[in-house]
């Protein structure tokens, strides 16, 4: 078993192409800060549309990361909160849960950042965020 263990972690450390799905807590294509929009799906609600700015940064724990979430306010970032996120081995996507209601899930194409917002399990938002740097 641990030896099966040991060869699961070489393999998700092996090095990926840019811009791929691969391990976030190692992956320096998705750390950085992030720009773009976060629209609403569900338009009677009390969700509204944003303009984004999304830094990310590796975690304390392997595979693992922290997004600084910041909305556009009046042209000034105001920060709606940071999450712990986690590479889903399975998916190869990014899965932040905030609580039990809420979880995003990014993916890395071709550049872009995309993500979902389910919410009591609905779709909330959807983000699509360009490298800022």
């Amino acid at each position: 078993m641990a030896l099966l263990l040991l060869i699961f972690s070489i393999l998700a450390l092996s090095p990926k192409a840019p811009y791929s799905s691969s391990t976030a807590g190692e992956d320096p294509s998705f750390t950085g800060v992030w720009k773009g929009d976060s629209v609403c799906q569900i338009k009677d609600s009390p969700c509204h549309d944003e303009a984004s700015v999304y830094y990310v940064s590796k975690g304390s724990e392997p595979n693992s990361f922290q997004m600084k979430m910041n909305k556009i306010v009046q042209d000034k970032e105001v920060t709606m909160g940071t999450v712990n996120c986690i590479t889903d081995s399975n998916s190869g996507s990014y899965v932040c849960r905030l609580n039990a209601l809420s979880t995003w899930t990014w993916h890395l194409n071709k550049g872009a950042l995309d993500g979902d917002m389910q919410y009591r399990g609905q779709l909330y938002r959807k983000i699509h965020l360009i490298r800022a740097e």
